[in-house]
Formats: structure tokens, C-alpha cells, sequence
């Protein structure tokens, strides 16, 4: 086995003879490495410029670092591995050293951005005290958008609908257009941001688009469930505009989450999209998108979990964890055949 420094969690997968290794990250902290066996282990930032030719790499870029004016934004793995590939930066799919990076998170391009920002708000205010009222605004701006169902529908016109201009416009209220029209110029570019997620899902063969569209239709049935008390906040908020701590967290993980799943199908139908043409398929990613993908791997194209490894495990509060392995959080294994297959080791990398 080999032992690699900075991820929190890794899965080994084959399918047929193609290696799949996802790495999972936790953003909730600066520490990128391990401290007590760095000397034996293999820096991940490293090692992922050491992908053998013609693979495939997918990164995410942690979409809240950037918070609040004097709160230094954190220096998360997922930023340090982006700014080695910035190159490649904005689902080029260009080659690098004969690899192909590209950069999945979607959940800050303009359509969802209005989301994005209003999740960002609401962490703000739970962590650094921000201004309420400014919360209290953004979530006025996406009131129209307050059950759980509603999300749903949302995301379902981004997946599915092939004039997502006029299904967007008559979903939200023309005074939410005209208002994140001016602050984000949302028509000039919906079409272009649909036309990623929509097209890349048209680009598919026929059963991976049925693969997507059902495993879409299963998550949406969990998110529905779990993150149902979002309906009886977001009507509480509308009636009486206000909003307790309680309603603060509900909220935000539900928004969060939701903007999660829809980063998980695109990744997974670019992945998809590479599949036949790549070698190996690796992903640096957040620890809870890794094991999305792990699972629809195995669900959908019968792969087979060679290994898997994660330290931590949810919990009930917003983005709360339990850590499982304290004393090696950012440390993970490899086993030697998946390891050498997928990296190059022609020098020693620290």
C-alpha cells in the first residue's frame, strides 16, 4: 500500500480495465497535510502532476472561499490543486502533460449564482457574524424559490429543459430577473450555462443519459425527504421575515446540498462523456461529492471498489463532521497496483 498526504478519503474502482480514483477532501480547514508519516507519504498536489498520460482529471474549486471583507479566505487543497491547473481552468478538457483537466464546479457560473451567493450570506452570518439583513434580503430575492420542490423543478429545467431561457424566465418572477439581471447579467449568459450542463448531458450515449437522468430522479427523492422542514422555514421567513439560527442552518445545508447535486451530475456525466477515451479517471473533490461518485460508479456501471478509505462521517449540524481518525485526518492508502497503474513513479515525490 502506498500512503498518500492531504485527502481525507479515497476510493479505488475498476471497471472493466480502467482504474477510477476518486480523492476526498474536507474543506473546513487550512492543514493540507499529514503530520505524523509525511516523511513516508506522498504529497496528493504532487503526485496529481504525476498522472500517467491519457487520463482524465477532475478538481473542484471551493466555492466559498472568498467570504467577507477582512476574513482571509481559507487556503484549501482544492484551491493549491486548481492554481497548478488554472491553465486549464473553466471545463477546457485541454491536455496537460498529456492529461485532461477539467474544472467541474458549476455552482458558481451565473444561473445558480443568485443561490450560490445567497448560500455564502447565510455561512457568513453563521460564522463570522455577518450583517442579518443582508441575508434577509438575498433570501427575499429567491423567496419564490421555497419548498423543496420548487429546487426541484429548478434544477429539472436545467437538466432537461432545451429552451432553459423561457423555462427559466417563466419559473421566476420577473422582478427576480430584472434584479440579478443587473447584478449578474443572468440572460446574457443563461443560455450559455445551460447549454454546459444540457449539452453535456446530450453528448452521452443514450443509456448514460438514462444512467443520469435516474440517478437524478433517486437523489432528488432523498433530498426531497431529509431537507423537507426547508418548506416550513422558508413559508415562517416569507409570513414574518424573520429568521432564527435554527432557520439560518436549515436553510444553508439544504441550499447547500441541492447545489452540490447538481455539481455531482455534471461531473459525473463529463466523467462519463471521457470515459471511453481516457485511461485512468481521477477526481480531487469534496469528501461527500467522492462518495456520490463512488456510489453511482458502482450502481450504474457495475464497478468494482477495490479500496476505500474515509475519516470522517456526518453529523447533524450544518457541515458538521466526526472525525474517525484523528491522528492520521489527512492521510489515505492506496494499494500498490491501483497506485502504480494511475501515477507515475519515476522519482520520489514529497
Amino acid at each position: 500500500m502506498y500512503r498518500i498526504s492531504g485527502p481525507i478519503a479515497a476510493y479505488a474502482l475498476k471497471v472493466g480495465d480502467k482504474n477510477i480514483v476518486l480523492f476526498g477532501d474536507w474543506h473546513g480547514s487550512n492543514d493540507k497535510q499529514c503530520h505524523s508519516c509525511i516523511e513516508d507519504c506522498f504529497y496528493v498536489v504532487e503526485l496529481l502532476n504525476n498522472i500517467q498520460p491519457k487520463s482524465d482529471l477532475f478538481i473542484e474549486s471551493f466555492i466559498h472561499s472568498h467570504l467577507i471583507e477582512g476574513v482571509q479566505p481559507k487556503d484549501v487543497i482544492t484551491n493549491v490543486i486548481q492554481s497548478n491547473f488554472n491553465k486549464m481552468h473553466n471545463h477546457s478538457g485541454k491536455v496537460l502533460h498529456n492529461v485532461r483537466v477539467h474544472y467541474t464546479d458549476i455552482r458558481s457560473l451565473q444561473t445558480f449564482k443568485p443561490f450560490t451567493d445567497t448560500l455564502i450570506a447565510l455561512l457568513n452570518y453563521l460564522h463570522y457574524n455577518a450583517d442579518k439583513e443582508t441575508v434577509i434580503n438575498m433570501l427575499t430575492a429567491i423567496s419564490w424559490c421555497n419548498t423543496v420542490q420548487t429546487l426541484k423543478t429548478f434544477l429539472d429545467s436545467m437538466l432537461k429543459s432545451d429552451d432553459y431561457i423561457m423555462s427559466a424566465t417563466n419559473m421566476i418572477p420577473h422582478q427576480y430577473v430584472k434584479h440579478f439581471t443587473h447584478k449578474y447579467d443572468l440572460m446574457k449568459h443563461n443560455r450559455l450555462y445551460v447549454t454546459r450542463l444540457r449539452k453535456q448531458l446530450l453528448q452521452l450515449k443514450p443509456q448514460h443519459q438514462l444512467n443520469i437522468l435516474t440517478f437524478h430522479n433517486d437523489q432528488c427523492i432523498k433530498l426531497m425527504k431529509k431537507y423537507k422542514k426547508y418548506d416550513k422555514v422558508m413559508q415562517h421567513f416569507i409570513q414574518t421575515n424573520a429568521l432564527s439560527a435554527s432557520d439560518v442552518d436549515v436553510i444553508a445545508l439544504t441550499l447547500l446540498k441541492w447545489g452540490s447535486h447538481l455539481k455531482d451530475l455534471y461531473t459525473i456525466a463529463r466523467m462519463l462523456h471521457y470515459f471511453d477515451k481516457s485511461k485512468n479517471i481521477v477526481s480531487y473533490d469534496g469528501v461527500w461529492h467522492s462518495k456520490v461518485y463512488a456510489s453511482f460508479f458502482k450502481q450504474f456501471m457495475s464497478a468494482r471498489i477495490i479500496y476505500k478509505e474515509t475519516h470522517i462521517k456526518e453529523n447533524a449540524l450544518f457541515g458538521g463532521i466526526t472525525v474517525t481518525n484523528d491522528k492520521k485526518f489527512r492521510c489515505v492508502k492506496l494499494p500498490k497496483t491501483v497506485f502504480e497503474s494511475v501515477f507515475i513513479l519515476d522519482k520520489r515525490l514529497k
